[in-house]
């Protein structure tokens, strides 16, 4: 497991209604990946997927092995501040997972432009904070995850596996970049994954 020293836990006020960390939890430079967590699980151990624990009725399935310790079936629609906030838990202070909220203000009101060393997001109060490139062979490395279950979705053990996610990364279109005026295209959206996933974290904190 990788560890943000606390000289790099910066705060950046975008102008939205919380400030955004400026690297991802592990990391300690803006263009650093980070670690990669399950959902409200701090320790960054990758559950691995066995048959033998597969059980397929309505309440169980493998997804559900991430929540706290991949053993309790059925988490909180949010975990936003509690102890099973992997930014709280890893940052301490004010720290916190974003909502879906606060993460669909950062597509929709932040401009992102990307360079050779990162993605960087103009926020409406002038000031940017960086993201990683994306790996090539790898869309996960910029799906981030929000500290709440989607519930927009209607199937209900999809409701109960769904987290919201949000995506900062570069527009492709059949394993190629998209382009513009000779520029790549930066694609951002709020979308969902299942909780057992491993995703990096972007933290947030009050003002």
């Amino acid at each position: 497991m990788l560890f943000t020293l606390p000289e790099n836990r910066q705060a950046v006020d975008l102008g939205l209604s919380v400030k955004w960390a400026t690297c991802n939890i592990g990391a300690n430079k803006p263009t650093e990946k980070g670690n990669k967590y399950g959902w409200g699980d701090s320790s960054g151990v990758i559950y691995t997927f066995s048959f033998d624990d597969f059980i397929t009725d309505e309440n169980t399935d493998f997804h559900g092995y991430a929540y706290p310790k991949r053993l309790e079936p059925e988490p909180p629609t949010s975990i936003v501040g509690t102890r099973y906030d992997v930014a709280k838990q890893s940052w301490g202070g004010n720290w916190r997972m974003p909502t879906l909220l606060e993460a669909q203000e950062l597509v929709d009101k932040c401009e992102f432009v990307i360079r050779d060393n990162g993605i960087i997001a103009f926020g409406p109060s002038g000031d940017s904070i960086v993201f990683p490139n994306p790996a090539k062979e790898s869309l996960n490395n910029y799906e981030y995850a929000a500290g709440e279950m989607d519930t927009r979705l209607i199937i209900k053990t999809d409701r109960r596996n769904t987290i919201c996610t949000f995506i900062i990364g570069q527009e492709m279109l059949n394993g190629s970049p998209v382009m513009v005026d000779g520029k790549p295209k930066v694609y951002s959206n709020t979308d969902n994954a299942f909780r057992s996933d491993m995703l990096p974290i972007r933290a947030v904190c009050d003002y």
